[in-house]
């Protein structure tokens, strides 16, 4: 009997022994992987700062003449490089992003006449007084050669057209940009006709490809032929002469005045396929295209 109680008390303690030593090496194993993982995060987290710093060091000698760069990826929903994004600077013809928009949005009609009043803009492109278009094709039209007179004969197809493009910044939460005109020419020679950050127009731009993505993905076209509903043909080549050297481009604004300077802003897909969303401000006419061509090609092997 005393046998019997030592045999029990034996197997009792070696169970607990045993199940002592399997919760321990349990506890090793977890802390072991718990630290296994904690050092890959923290070497992640090391390696994505390395890369943020390559990147931004990339940019910064790469002999970008722009006053305001500011560069988004959509597919991480982050700001991958900023430079005096926030200031707030003349947008010229870069307002024409929201003009379409507003115009998409609010005119009902399928036709748009070319009334005289809206030639009156700054520039010829071939557009004649009492001409009927298709009111996508005159948007196409207006934002591949950025038009003021066909963005002039949109506002006129809308009741308080400038208030609902500053209506609709409220709504897209685009805080710091405002706008008074629908070209973005210059009011006069210290006023321009819209103001907004590098930052803003990231935003706009991507709100606007993912809204109207039939239009704004005609402004990566080199050159477009538009016959008009009287029949009369339009050919007219991209403001964006650096559409041939951004790979995979699927939205291109360009925007020069005085005041102004040279704007640009693109979207493109990187070699790992991302989307990415870059604006510059306050270049000049020749070399927002050499900034922006710079830019995008550190950023298409970003990884």
């Amino acid at each position: 009997m005393i046998g019997n109680k030592k045999n029990q008390i034996f197997f009792i303690v070696a169970f607990i022994a045993i199940v002592v030593i399997v919760v321990s090496l349990y506890k090793i194993k977890v802390y072991a992987e718990n630290e296994r993982i904690a050092k890959q995060a923290l070497a992640e987290i090391q390696a994505k700062k390395e890369l943020e710093e390559k990147l931004k060091t990339s940019i910064d000698g790469a002999g970008v003449v722009a006053r305001s760069v500011s560069v988004y990826d959509l597919k991480l929903k982050k700001k991958l490089y900023s430079r005096n994004d926030k200031e707030i600077l003349p947008l010229a013809s870069l307002t024409k992003i929201m003009t379409a928009i507003v115009a998409l949005d609010n005119i009902e009609e399928n036709t748009i006449k070319i009334s005289k009043e809206g030639l009156k803009q700054k520039g010829d492109y071939g557009l004649m007084p009492g001409e009927i278009w298709n009111k996508n094709d005159l948007t196409k039209f207006t934002l591949v050669i950025s038009s003021n007179d066909g963005a002039q004969v949109l506002v006129e197809y809308v009741t308080d057209f400038i208030h609902k493009m500053n209506v609709k910044l409220t709504e897209l939460d685009i805080q710091n940009t405002k706008f008074s005109n629908a070209t973005g020419l210059d009011l006069n020679s210290s006023e321009a006709g819209a103001y907004g950050t590098a930052e803003d127009v990231n935003k706009l731009a991507i709100y606007a490809l993912e809204k109207h993505p039939e239009v704004f993905l005609a402004t990566t076209e080199p050159v477009m032929t538009f016959i008009s509903n009287s029949g009369f043909t339009h050919t007219v080549e991209n403001t964006n002469l650096s559409l041939a050297k951004i790979p995979n481009i699927i939205f291109s604004k360009t925007g020069l005045t005085n005041l102004a300077g040279g704007n640009l802003v693109v979207i493109f897909e990187n070699l790992r396929g991302h989307k990415i969303a870059v604006t510059i401000l306050g270049s000049t006419e020749t070399e927002r295209f050499s900034d922006i061509e710079k830019i995008v090609k550190i950023l298409y092997n970003h990884g």
